[in-house]
This record gives structure tokens, C-alpha cells and sequence, in this order.
């Protein structure tokens, strides 16, 4: 078999260690951009989590953005008619 199983890969340890290794192995730049991207991805969910605990306050407030509350049968439109 010319490819063997490394596999002190399949523990969380093993791939722990071998992606400690690889950030290691990067250049200061590389591993600058790396942790800049890692950055706007946390700053991405940060703005997410507020944005989904505001809806859910405005919600339970009884209060949607953009007007009604869209579990309320009532605020919504009736279905449109003419079958024929």
C-alpha cells in the first residue's frame, strides 16, 4: 500500500498537533491574513447573534421588523380567490 494511515490523525489530539504544526510551519504574513480572516468570520457572528437576540426581544415584544407578526393568521393577507 503506497499510501499508509496516519493514523495519530484520528484523534482530536493527533489533528490538533498536526494543525499546530502546519500554522507553525507559515510564513508571519501568511499567519497574519490567516488570523485577520478568522477575525471577520467571529465579527460576522457577533453581528448575527445581536441581530437574532434583537428579533427575538422585538418578537416576544410583540413587535417584527418590517410590521406584522408573521405567526399571527390575522395580519396576514387572505388567500387570493377567483378558481374557477
Amino acid at each position: 500500500m503506497a499510501d499508509e494511515i496516519d493514523w495519530s490523525l484520528t484523534t482530536f489530539e493527533g489533528l490538533r498537533r498536526k494543525q499546530q504544526e502546519e500554522f507553525a510551519a507559515l510564513p508571519f504574513s501568511e499567519k497574519l491574513a490567516r488570523i485577520e480572516e478568522m477575525n471577520e468570520v467571529a465579527e460576522m457572528f457577533e453581528t448575527a447573534r445581536a441581530k437574532r437576540a434583537a428579533d427575538e426581544a422585538a418578537n416576544a415584544a410583540g413587535r417584527v421588523r418590517g410590521g406584522a407578526d408573521p405567526l399571527r393568521l390575522e395580519d396576514s393577507a387572505p388567500p387570493p380567490s377567483g378558481r374557477t
